[in-house]
């Protein structure tokens, strides 16, 4: 039989950690790599961005704003946030955009059945 001293146990809980040079922990290693969004064609097809949302050019983490020639992230809230600022809904107010009072109609009908 042999044996082994505590020192030559090596477990996967601390393997990554040996040979990351970071003796000093014992759990796994957490990861320093953030998700990045990238922008989705479905999105030009929501009758939610239909007409103004569209992809930008050479950053797929990015979007565009084609009435507002505005250049967002391609994060859904950030999109969300976008069409609802005041300079958004006044510039496709002045566009007379159907894509945007189709919007503002379902937002109007959703609004009066919660009030029932």
């Amino acid at each position: 039989m042999t044996s082994l001293s505590c020192s030559a146990i090596v477990t996967a809980a601390n393997l990554g950690s040996i040979e990351s040079g970071n003796h000093g922990s014992v759990g796994p290693i957490m990861s320093d790599r953030k998700y990045t969004q990238h922008f989705r064609p479905l999105w030009e097809s929501d009758s939610r961005f239909k007409g103004w949302l569209q992809p930008y050019p050479g950053d797929s983490t990015k979007a565009r704003c084609k009435v507002c020639n505005t250049t967002l992230q391609a994060h859904l809230k950030t999109i969300l946030g976008h069409a609802s600022t005041k300079k958004h809904v006044e510039t496709m107010k002045s566009s007379g955009s159907k894509v945007q009072t189709t919007i503002r109609e379902r937002l109007h009908c959703v609004q009066n059945d919660q009030r029932e």
